[in-house]
Order: C-alpha cells, then sequence, then structure tokens
C-alpha cells in the first residue's frame, strides 16, 4: 500500500475530477509503477476508482473512470468499510459500471 495520504495517482484523478484534465491523469498513471496486485490505496484502502464512484455519474467521471481502468486498478478492492469501488453508485444504470466490470 502507499505509505502517504493519498498516492500522485489519488490526487490526479481528484484533479481530473474538478477540471476535467484527463491529460494530466493518463501521464500520471502512465509514470507510475503500480503495485503487482493493482492495490493502489491511499488513508482509507480506497482505490482512485473509489474516489470516482463516490461522485455524481457525468461525462466527466465516466471518463476518469475509463482512463483509470486502463490502468487496472483493482475495483474489486475493499476499502476500510469493506465497500468495493462499485458500491458507491447509487444507480445500477451507472455507466462507469461497465469499465468497471472490464477490469474486474
Amino acid at each position: 500500500a502507499y505509505e502517504e495520504q493519498m498516492s500522485p495517482v489519488h490526487a490526479a484523478t481528484k484533479l481530473a475530477l474538478e477540471t476535467g484534465n484527463l491529460t494530466f491523469l493518463d501521464v500520471v498513471c502512465s509514470k507510475t509503477v503500480f503495485p503487482p496486485n493493482g492495490r493502489l490505496v491511499d488513508k482509507n484502502s480506497q482505490t482512485p476508482l473509489h474516489i470516482v464512484m463516490r461522485t455524481k455519474p457525468t461525462e466527466r467521471t465516466v471518463q476518469v473512470c475509463e482512463v483509470l481502468c486502463r490502468y487496472h486498478i483493482d475495483p474489486l478492492c475493499k476499502d476500510q468499510w469493506n465497500k468495493i469501488a462499485q458500491d458507491y453508485s447509487r444507480n445500477k444504470s451507472d455507466k462507469r459500471i461497465p469499465h468497471l466490470k472490464k477490469v474486474a
């Protein structure tokens, strides 16, 4: 697990959600050495996918989810509340869910 409060990928994810800057997120992800098990977690054991799925589903959040899923972050990783990223979606037709299922 990453030792800091959050990894650079977590920070870039938050920035992408706020600004829509997917290029920066993609560059940070491409320069990151991901753990072999895909468990890039913050202090709450949440992956960047948890952060995305805690937000409302919009075109921007779908795009951020797509970028993160390209880097095979584990969508089945459970956080300290025993939830996977998909558990934070309140809508069964959430367009982000198919991206999570592709890499699961």
